[in-house]
């Protein structure tokens, strides 16, 4: 799951960042086993249509083997068809992948930066069951040594533990959301 070439509205210099995010994701690529690497779909973010960076192209050019989905098909319905998913950005994917207890390996450009040093040690937790990496290269490492069996990594205990300690926080499902809300504003 690929994050979009963001509007130019920041100060910085946005293609720039993107230019180096590009290059990390032909990085997980290229380190994954070639077997893998057929069995990949890449999926563009929708509003890749809206920007001049020729994501198609670059990636034709660079990894010309590799499927791409243009924002066609719905997320979900991708996401309901993989054995594994990859994020390669701190997004909603990450989260509702956890909450919905959906195998996924992320990693991103930046490392932890972003955070609220109150979370780190629950992405920690993350990184230590291996599904956080800290490098695109760490990320295929990661994916080529679980995909011979998901199912056993992702459902291992201290995965699910480390998972359920995060959702807890950050991605909690509840089944009755209103109830858990008005409990919650009224017991402030």
């Amino acid at each position: 799951v690929e994050l979009p070439m963001l509007p130019r509205l920041d100060i910085w210099d946005k293609l720039f960042e993107h230019g180096i995010y590009q290059e990390e994701q032909f990085r997980f690529v290229e380190a994954l086993p070639p077997i893998l690497q057929q069995k990949l779909l890449v999926r563009l973010h929708p509003n890749f249509k809206h920007m001049e960076w020729f994501e198609v192209q670059r990636w034709k050019d660079r990894s010309p083997h590799i499927k791409l989905e243009t924002g066609v098909v719905p997320l979900h319905q991708l996401i309901s068809g993989s054995q594994l998913v990859i994020s390669s950005y701190d997004s909603t994917t990450i989260l509702e992948c956890l909450g919905l207890n959906i195998p996924i390996i992320g990693f991103w450009n930046g490392g932890w930066n972003h955070l609220n040093p109150k979370a780190k040690p629950y992405y920690e937790l993350l990184r230590n069951v291996d599904i956080l990496a800290d490098t695109p290269e760490h990320a295929a490492e990661l994916v080529a040594s679980h995909c011979e069996n998901v199912g056993r990594w992702w459902e291992s205990r201290k995965v699910q533990d480390a998972r359920k300690e995060f959702c807890d926080l950050y991605a909690r499902t509840e089944k009755r959301p209103i109830r858990k809300l008005k409990q919650i504003l009224t017991s402030i």
